[in-house]
């Protein structure tokens, strides 16, 4: 095969079948991450409802209902409700299928 000697071939299947367990390897990460990256999407797509619990200068406290695709947009959207908010909390979150 090639000229190359029966040792030779050995050392090339060897070779073969380290590249191909790699290659495999590989592609096994690789969709994982497309699988993952996918699955993130998707979740973003879907809109929750949140409870976020908003906490002023002044000490009051409101809970507000917020629909968004995430907790940091939920808590976005709560705090520009009020003026003088302090921090926020998120309390809950559903779906509705």
């Amino acid at each position: 095969m090639f000229g190359l000697k029966q040792r030779h071939i050995g050392l090339f299947v060897k070779l073969t079948r380290r590249g191909a367990q790699l290659l495999t390897k590989i592609l096994k990460i690789m969709s994982l991450t497309k699988n993952n990256l996918r699955s993130s999407l998707n979740s973003y797509r879907t809109l929750k409802f949140f409870t976020v619990e908003i906490v002023t200068f002044s000490g009051d406290s409101y809970l507000e209902e917020i629909e968004a695709h995430s907790e940091e947009e939920a808590q976005e959207i709560a705090a520009s409700l009020y003026d003088d908010v302090d921090y926020t909390m998120i309390q809950g979150c559903y779906t509705i299928d």
